[in-house]
């Protein structure tokens, strides 16, 4: 499902890429999911929320 849900949305070539190596690259995403959410995510929204108050001003 992830994967047929990756390549529809980003339509992205992988003729040079192993289609291993994006298992890979999906299956770590996957597994770190809630990390993401819970630490990546509310930083990247505060770093942009600072960006945007500067473009604004």
């Amino acid at each position: 499902i992830y994967v047929d849900y990756y390549f529809k949305i980003f339509k992205i070539k992988i003729d040079d890429i192993d289609y291993q190596t994006i298992f890979r690259i999906l299956e770590v995403l996957i597994k770190k999911d809630d990390e993401i959410r819970l630490y990546v995510l509310p930083k990247v929204v505060k770093i942009l929320q600072s960006k945007f108050k500067l473009l604004k001003k």
